[in-house]
């Protein structure tokens, strides 16, 4: 009896296996489906990365065709007309009563593999079953461990760009000036209008980041800030720097921003005191913040950002790693990053940015974050429209940012790229790129408001203001937090 019913148990595994001819669908198209593939520890080998199984493949559109497609090894024996019977996938060697089986948006193969067809969006499963009898891992279940689809970053910089061609050509903020340079646009060719950048509103009163917004700005306008109306503005900001090496009033980000700016203006300073002063605002486990004990992702990128132009300098190689590795630690399960208890585009974008000005791979361990990358966290922002979201809306300064860390992900830091680009007395940052005529961009626009980067408070004033626009703070955070994300950066 025994023997008996092995014998049927076998029949049955055979035929549910390579029951058919082989059926590859005449004038089937090619399709796209999706592939995970369980080893017999219930170990993801594969998955569930979308391939395209071609209409020439050897095994047609089926789904062997899909395996196969996968790229993974796999071994077996071609039965003819019975078909052919996966004996081996990854490496792992299926031995009777164990198999290799399959399902088909989780219902068991009927057929042979080679017979049965997929159809674009499909959900392919294999799996290593110890038994006939053995239930099939459901894809639901494998959601935890199934990271999403590869970004294609080429591709969605392409799709971000044509967003602000269609919606967004008239520029009004230095960063987006900044961010659409870095994604390689011409902005000195229609459609583009560059903003006024109200030079004769610069003075010892301005804010140090509305100087380092200015200069930036300009360089990616293809216009020289060293020779903007006369006046040298990176020489200007220098000026400002105080005794203690520091920039600014009081305010982490308004050094870190004047460091930037001077750095890719290559405009001389102080750099060994203003260094030492930004490594003294580092907390004891490797973070920064704008206020507070608390290390903060955004101002712990743009620290980042900051002293990456500055690695050969004692101490900033140690500063870097222990920043890199706080930010290990703050990331969330789902790749992404929380500044003030919220997780946004924002600060996946700000961290990416870091990264890549410290040569550090966002696709890679250790920024996977689980089962999911930063990258896949950015995207998980991203609208119909093109656009991305703060919140549950469309957001100009948060897809702003995107476009930022996109452009960074696909040519590098734009930081570095701007810098190596610019060279004073010689406008034209990059290749075609220069002032444009009648744009206004570099107009003095005195009668405009300043530049939208804002005075902050502190320093060597008395302090009753400092303390009201930190209250004032706290209350517009919770409704939205970009007083210290990009409005500040």
């Amino acid at each position: 009896m025994h023997f008996r019913k092995m014998g049927i148990l076998f029949i049955v595994l055979a035929l549910t296996l390579f029951l058919a001819v082989p059926v590859f669908a005449g004038g089937a198209a090619d399709c796209t489906v999706k592939v995970a593939i369980v080893g017999s520890g219930g170990e993801l080998i594969h998955g569930s990365h979308s391939v395209v199984v071609k209409e020439d493949n050897p095994w047609g559109v089926t789904v062997l065709g899909a395996l196969a497609a996968t790229g993974v090894d796999y071994e077996g024996t071609d039965y003819g007309a019975l078909g052919f019977l996966v004996e081996s996938v990854g490496g792992q060697a299926a031995v009777y009563p164990a198999g290799w089986l399959y399902t088909v948006n989780d219902i068991a193969g009927s057929v042979g593999a080679g017979s049965c067809p997929v159809e674009e969006g499909d959900q392919v499963l294999w799996y290593y079953s110890t038994s006939f009898e053995a239930p099939a891992p459901g894809w639901s279940e494998l959601e935890g461990q199934i990271p999403p689809d590869p970004v294609d970053l080429d591709a969605a910089l392409a799709e971000l760009v044509s967003y602000y061609r269609a919606n967004h050509t008239a520029l009004d903020h230095w960063e987006e000036v900044l961010a659409l340079w870095g994604a390689g646009v011409d902005l000195t060719a229609s459609p583009w209008k560059l903003p006024h950048w109200k030079i004769g509103q610069l003075g010892d009163e301005s804010a140090v980041t509305a100087y380092a917004g200015t200069i930036l700005g300009m360089i990616a306008a293809g216009e020289d800030p060293a020779a903007a109306g006369g006046r040298n503005l990176a020489a200007e900001l220098a000026a400002r720097q105080n005794a203690g090496g520091s920039f600014g009033e009081g305010w982490l980000n308004e050094h870190i921003w004047s460091l930037i700016a001077l750095d890719t203006a290559g405009q001389a300073y102080d750099r060994g005191r203003a260094v030492a002063f930004l490594l003294k605002q580092q907390l004891t486990g490797g973070g920064f913040t704008l206020f507070g004990d608390e290390a903060d992702p955004d101002m712990t990128a743009m620290a980042l950002i900051a002293l990456s132009a500055h690695r050969g300098e004692s101490g900033v190689a140690e500063a870097v790693q222990a920043a890199l590795t706080c930010l290990q630690g703050l990331q969330q399960p789902g790749g992404g990053f929380a500044s003030w208890g919220s997780e946004s585009a924002e600060s996946a974008a700000a961290v990416i940015r870091a990264l890549a000005a410290c040569g550090e791979d966002p696709a890679a361990a250790p920024w996977t974050g689980g089962s999911r990358s930063i990258i896949h966290a950015l995207f998980a922002y991203r609208l119909a429209d093109g656009s991305f979201r703060f919140g549950d809306e469309s957001n100009p300064m948060t897809t702003c940012q995107v476009l930022l860390a996109v452009g960074d992900l696909v040519h590098g830091s734009i930081f570095e790229r701007l810098a190596a680009a610019y060279e004073p007395g010689e406008p034209g940052a990059g290749p075609e790129r220069g002032a444009q005529p009648g744009s206004g961009a570099g107009a003095s626009g005195e009668e405009e408001e300043d530049t939208d980067l804002p005075q902050t408070a502190g320093g060597g004033r008395a302090p009753w203001p400092g303390l009201a626009l930190i209250g004032l703070g706290f209350l517009l955070v919770s409704k939205n937090k970009r007083l210290h994300l990009t409005v500040r950066r």
